[in-house]
């Protein structure tokens, strides 16, 4: 409690103080420092502010040069958390909420991932910045995110990459929107986009034969993953030591999977074919 009396008594080098505002009420021995004592006693009646806590321990703060009997116990005052001084953000090295500049770096350390940072205009448009996936309700990247449409705009991925998940419009050069989805066809799948450019894909690998009786035919089977649209074109090849030895020919192929033949003239002998496919 902090309240305002005269010295009444002293109890060693504490002061006892008689409160102004309740004149039955006299206070525990208080302590008097020396920056306002100045090293000798207080004289009796000496208007002072003083401090009692509540384990019975006290101080007193500051030596009054008037009587502030009829002002009332300040001690509301001191419990008042309303700024009633007026005290201005400037004043206290901050920022209002007006904003103001900081010449400073800021740390925003969220423990949550609920804690984002939120810019709104009048309460429309809403936009977060914050620490996620590809939704709220992910961790990790740093994205923005449309709050007024649930949906996220760009992400800066943990590995790397940069997501822009909209639309992108590029005004000035171009007035329509550009995507570049599956190399700039906005194709849904790469087999998609190779139609829309007019391109074949090519498929390649290599396989060992080897024949157990001279002049017998032995076949491989190759599988297409993902399989071709429709049948491509094949061809194989020895490669290796001795390939004339070899005849090598392909069977007729599907989307999905074609066959190597493969003959020697060597008992045991073993050769590299390689082949490929090509189509859509």
């Amino acid at each position: 409690m902090v309240g305002h009396g005269r010295i009444y008594s002293y109890n060693g080098a504490k002061a006892i103080v008689k409160s102004l505002y309740t004149p039955a009420y006299i206070t525990a021995p208080l302590i008097v420092p020396q920056s306002i004592s100045g090293g000798s006693q207080l004289p009796l009646n000496t208007l002072v502010i003083y401090a009692e806590y509540t384990d019975g321990y006290g101080v007193v703060l500051e030596v009054c040069q008037e009587d502030w009997s009829s002002g009332g116990d300040i001690s509301s005052h001191v419990a008042d958390k309303s700024n009633p001084h007026e005290v201005t953000a400037a004043q206290v090295g901050a920022l209002p909420l007006t904003g103001g500049t900081m010449t400073g770096n800021l740390l925003y350390d969220c423990a949550s991932a609920t804690r984002d940072i939120r810019f709104q205009n009048s309460g429309n448009n809403n936009w977060t910045v914050a620490i996620r996936g590809d939704t709220p309700s992910q961790a990790s990247s740093v994205i923005l995110y449309d709050v007024t449409n649930l949906r996220t705009v760009w992400s800066y991925l943990t590995n790397g990459n940069f997501r822009i998940v909209r639309p992108l419009d590029i005004y000035g050069g171009l007035t329509a929107p550009l995507s570049i989805a599956n190399g700039g066809t906005n194709a849904a799948t790469a087999a998609a986009a190779r139609t829309n450019l007019g391109l074949l894909r090519m498929v390649a690998g290599s396989v060992t034969i080897t024949v157990t009786n001279a002049n017998s035919v032995y076949n491989a089977g190759i599988t297409f993953s993902p399989a071709f649209a429709s049948q491509p074109t094949t061809c194989a090849t020895a490669y290796g030591a001795n390939p004339g030895r070899w005849s090598v020919s392909t069977g007729a192929a599907t989307a999905s999977a074609m066959t190597i033949y493969a003959t020697s003239t060597v008992a045991g002998d073993s050769v590299i074919v390689r082949w490929m496919a090509v189509g859509t």
